[in-house]
């Protein structure tokens, strides 16, 4: 006896299955708990300006892989970056800016501080307080006279970028050095008779 049984499996029709359900679950797990890789700046929010002024600023890259680095500062005034090329993996970096004034009256100015590595690029804006540069007539006759006794050079190296005070530092301390010198000798002087 032969029967012939035709039998329909009946599948309900639903937007979400076990499975898609189940990917789904998954992937919001873990957008939820990976770390994101972004670039971080880290700046003062306000730098206050005189005659010149550095400040520091850090960049950190989160990343498992070195990155090139490059900052740019954009200001209405004369800026000087020195930072680094690479910044390592999982690690800081610190960039030197230096800002000139060059207004004669106390202004607020809104500067943008870029960080730009080889696949992303952040920015942080900062406000520059330029105060007035000092016009004492006096002041700057006494600089000048000051500086041209202490500012020879022996071939320019390291000894042409000393300030007025790192000269008079230094001079107090070659005198000071004579004096034990001098005070040696006659020690020794007086232990040879």
């Amino acid at each position: 006896m032969v029967t012939n049984y035709i039998s329909s499996v009946s599948k309900k029709i639903s937007s979400f299955d076990k499975e898609y359900l189940l990917v789904l679950i998954l992937f919001v797990i873990v957008i939820f708990t990976s770390k994101a890789y972004a670039l971080d700046i880290s700046a003062p929010e306000t730098v206050t300006v005189f005659d010149k002024t550095s400040f520091l600023v850090e960049i950190n890259n989160p990343s498992n892989s070195a990155v090139n680095l490059s900052v740019n500062v954009f200001a209405p005034v004369k800026v000087e970056v020195v930072v680094p090329n690479q910044i390592a993996p999982n690690s800081k970096a610190t960039a030197r800016v230096t800002v000139y004034n060059k207004f004669s009256d106390e202004r607020e100015v809104n500067a943008t501080i870029e960080a730009i590595t080889n696949n992303e690029t952040v920015q942080k804006e900062i406000v520059l307080v330029f105060k007035p540069k000092a016009n004492s007539n006096f002041s700057q006759d006494a600089t000048k006279v000051l500086s041209g006794l202490f500012s020879f050079s022996l071939g320019g190296g390291e000894l042409s970028s000393f300030t007025l005070t790192d000269w008079v530092l230094f001079w107090i301390l070659v005198i000071v050095a004579a004096v034990l010198v001098v005070a040696f000798i006659a020690r020794v002087v007086k232990r040879g008779n």
